[in-house]
C-alpha cells in the first residue's frame, strides 16, 4: 500500500521522445540514463491545470498514451540564477491507473 498523501492523480497529455542523457555529479561519470518529459493535466474534460515533469530511468522507457490516468509522486525545487528563478519538476514515481475504483487519493 502506498502513502496516498504523496501521490496525486493526473491525466497524460503528452510524452516527449526518450533521450539518453549523461549522468555525472561533476566528479564521477555514471553513464547514460533514459529521460523524457511528460505533460500532465488534471483529470476532467475542461481542465486548465497542467504540469510538465522530467521522467528518469526505466520509467521513461514506458510509453504512456494521451488520456492515460496515472498517479505520480512529484518533486519540486527552484533556484536563482542571476536575477531569475528557475523551477523544476521531477516525477519520482509513476503508476498507471487501470481501475479507478481501486485507488483512494
Amino acid at each position: 500500500m502506498t502513502d496516498n498523501k504523496e501521490y496525486s492523480l493526473w491525466e497524460v497529455e503528452y510524452q516527449s521522445e526518450v533521450e539518453r542523457v549523461d549522468c555525472s555529479d561533476g566528479e564521477i561519470d555514471y553513464g547514460y540514463e533514459p529521460q523524457c518529459m511528460l505533460m500532465l493535466k488534471s483529470p476532467g474534460r475542461f481542465s486548465t491545470e497542467k504540469i510538465t515533469g522530467r521522467l528518469h530511468g526505466k520509467a521513461a522507457l514506458h510509453q504512456f498514451k494521451k488520456g492515460d490516468l496515472v498517479t505520480v509522486k512529484l518533486r519540486f525545487w527552484s533556484w536563482k540564477t542571476d536575477h531569475d528563478y528557475v523551477n523544476s519538476v521531477t516525477i519520482n514515481d509513476i503508476k498507471l491507473v487501470k481501475n479507478l475504483r481501486n485507488i483512494l487519493l
